[in-house]
C-alpha cells in the first residue's frame, strides 16, 4: 500500500483530498504536514505540526509515495502581497524540495488556471513563479493542476469569488473549446483529480488544465 504527505489539509480542496485518502484502500498512511491539526483524524492519518521556518530543514523519516500540496491564499487573506508570495511561492516550493528529499514517486500542486511568470498580474506571476521554481527541482514526477475559479465549502466567505462564480455558472454552456478551461469547477472536482491522477502515470511537469480536472 501507498503513503501519502498532504500539505494543506486544513484548505477547501486538502481538506476533501484527505477524506478521498482516508477512505482509500490504495493508502495505509496520510502524514498531514502544516500549522494546524486536519480536520478529521483517523487511525490512518498522522499530523506533523511545522512551522515554514522549520519547513527548510524537516527531516521526515517514513517512506513517502506520493506528496500533495493544495497550500493556496489570497492576498487579503495573506495580510500583503510580500506575505502572500511567502506563502504561495515560498512555502509552496519548500514543499517540492521536501518531496525531492523524499525522492516521493509523485508531486501533486495546486496552482491556477493563468499561472505565468511573466504575467503582469500579481497573483498568476506568483503562481508562474513558483511553477518554474518546481519545475527546476527535477522531481520524479511533478504534476500541476491549474483549476479555474473554486466554488464549494470554505473557511471563509469571499463574496468576489462567489459573484464571479455565479457569472461563470451562466456563462458555462457557451464556454467551448479552448475557453472551456475556464468554466467554474468545484473544490471536489479538483481533490478527486489529484487523488486518481496519482496511480496513474504522466511526464514529470504535467499540466492539468481545468478542463482536463474535469474530466476525472
Amino acid at each position: 500500500m501507498r503513503k501519502a504527505l498532504l500539505a494543506g489539509a486544513t484548505g477547501a480542496i486538502g481538506s476533501v483530498l484527505l477524506g478521498l485518502l482516508n477512505d482509500s484502500d490504495h493508502y495505509s498512511e496520510i502524514h498531514c504536514l502544516g500549522r494546524r491539526e486536519p480536520p478529521i483524524s483517523g487511525e490512518k492519518i498522522k499530523s506533523h505540526i511545522v512551522s515554514s521556518k522549520e519547513l527548510e530543514h524537516f527531516e521526515f523519516q517514513q517512506r513517502i509515495d506520493d506528496v500533495f500540496c493544495t497550500i493556496g491564499s489570497t492576498i487579503q487573506a495573506a495580510g500583503s502581497a510580500e506575505n502572500f508570495k511567502k506563502v504561495d511561492r515560498d512555502y509552496v516550493h519548500q514543499i517540492g524540495k521536501l518531496a525531492q528529499r523524499l525522492d516521493a514517486k509523485t508531486c501533486a500542486v495546486i496552482s491556477a488556471i493563468g499561472a505565468n511568470a511573466e504575467s503582469s498580474n500579481f497573483y498568476n506571476q506568483t503562481k508562474g513563479e513558483v511553477e518554474e521554481l518546481l519545475q527546476s527541482l527535477e522531481l520524479k514526477s511533478l504534476r500541476l493542476f491549474r483549476p479555474s475559479l473554486l466554488h464549494g465549502s470554505r473557511d471563509e466567505f469571499r463574496l468576489k469569488e462567489t459573484a464571479g462564480y455565479v457569472a461563470l455558472t451562466i456563462l458555462s454552456p457557451v464556454l467551448q473549446g479552448p475557453w472551456k478551461k475556464y468554466r467554474a469547477i468545484r473544490v471536489e472536482q479538483v481533490a478527486k483529480a489529484m487523488y486518481e491522477s496519482a496511480r496513474q502515470e504522466y511526464p514529470s511537469g504535467h499540466i492539468f488544465e481545468s478542463d482536463e480536472i474535469q474530466r476525472f
